[in-house]
């Protein structure tokens, strides 16, 4: 009997609201899409003028240092080559003339043929940057055998790029009265922005800094005494909020199939859900924190073996803290911008229409907030098999398993005093 089985023999329940609906898993960020990604070799386009050379040379340096030991290929002006090879931050530098010498010469013919980069430049990349805050040059991109593209926003492009920086000249339209006027990144600092976004997503990824949360009340606190999950039941808006029957179905799964003690987290407003959810399982099997100081939260959902929650607040920390997190993600907002970002994350959602409506009260979804009731459980529960084989292999890995039944495939996580 599957696990799903177990749990609806065990509940009653044999079919679930929303259960006709798509469900979509996976992580849909970039941060999220390329994390710990391979960066071997890196390819930088600068083929504009000396003075552009010069502002560039502040975020070229800022990628060598960021991927020391990969093979790293300039691809610049004639004029500028005898230059960059002073810098010594490059393997090879591929001489190529797109611009005129001199900026007051500088027209792109419009029916340029910007393949002919291709006969210059030959292997495969894992990265490819166009230094350049203009799009003049961006199309040159298409044409480069790279796995990852970055540059600022630019149009006719073949394929889209993987990072692009919106386009950061002010505009020259007089402000209206009473606006006021915003000033702009310098040309050195626009390229630095690409650079440090860049490293940032694809960069070599240290412990995030909210790690150092995790141990300032770490003494003060009791932590379970075997391996926990965290579950947070909890959202700003009613909208993001999965249905509580299934969080509880979902503890007892947790509990009978996996061995696992359940801790619940949340705000004052949380109490009632959590002491309804705390009530169905036995006494032993689940510890109830809500309203912990949140200064106190991070050192509990650091010790988890899993957290599961809605998109909110505490479900950004465990994936920050690389803890195996579910989110069961509204309808709201874009996941490519609100996804919780980690090495063990898995988001949850359902595929609906009216994604994504920005609502901030129940009342205005005309839906029954079906991008929530649509999270359908079996979707859930695989996730977390998968998190939990990953994170700890050789164990919940095939439907039916029981954890429970083999404690020393269960590693212990912080113990309860």
């Amino acid at each position: 009997m599957g696990l799903l089985d177990k749990l609806r023999k065990l509940t009653g329940k044999s079919k679930r609201a929303g259960d006709g609906v798509e469900c979509l898993t996976g992580n849909v960020a970039l941060p999220a899409l390329v994390y710990d990604a391979p960066i071997r070799r890196i390819i930088i386009l600068k083929l504009d003028h000396l003075g552009d050379f010069f502002v560039a040379i502040k975020a070229m340096t800022m990628v060598r240092q960021a991927w020391p030991s990969a093979e790293i290929t300039l691809v610049c002006g004639p004029w500028n080559a005898s230059l960059a090879a002073e810098l010594a931050i490059f393997d090879k530098i591929i001489p190529f003339s797109f611009f005129n010498e001199t900026s007051s010469k500088s027209a792109v013919a419009p029916a340029y043929d910007y393949s002919v980069i291709a006969e210059a430049v030959e292997g495969e990349f894992d990265l490819a940057i166009d230094l350049r805050h203009d799009d003049d040059t961006r199309r040159f991109l298409d044409h480069i055998n790279a796995k990852y593209r970055v540059g600022y926003v630019a149009e006719k492009l073949q394929r889209p790029l993987a990072l692009c920086l919106p386009n950061m000249e002010p505009s020259w339209r007089p402000p209206k009265k009473g606006s006021a006027v915003h000033s702009t990144l310098s040309a050195e600092g626009r390229l630095t922005l690409l650079a440090a976004a860049t490293i940032d997503v694809f960069g070599p990824k240290t412990a995030h800094p909210v790690q150092q949360l995790t141990t300032r009340r770490a003494r003060q606190l009791a932590l379970p005494e075997k391996s926990y999950a965290v579950i947070a039941v909890g959202a700003g808006s009613p909208l993001r909020k999965w249905r509580l029957e299934r969080f509880i179905d979902l503890a007892k799964l947790l509990v009978a199939e996996f061995g696992l003690k359940i801790v619940l987290i949340g705000g004052a407003s949380d109490r009632e859900a959590n002491a309804e959810l705390a009530a169905n399982l036995p006494p032993a099997a689940c510890h109830d924190l809500s309203g912990l100081p949140i200064a106190d939260v991070p050192p509990i959902v650091s010790r988890a073996r899993l957290f599961v929650g809605n998109d909110t607040g505490t479900t950004h920390l465990a994936a920050f803290l690389d803890v195996p997190t579910v989110c069961l993600y509204a309808g709201m907002s874009d996941p490519n911008v609100w996804q919780p970002i980690g090495r063990n994350v898995a988001v949850v959602r359902a595929k609906v229409a009216c994604s994504y409506c920005r609502l901030a009260h129940a009342s205005e979804c005309s839906h029954d907030n079906i991008c929530m009731t649509g999270i359908r459980f079996d979707a859930v529960v695989a996730e977390i098999q998968r998190l939990l084989q990953d994170s700890h292999p050789g164990t919940e890995k095939a439907e039916g398993c029981n954890p429970k039944s083999n404690p020393a495939k269960r590693p212990v996580a912080g113990a309860f005093t």
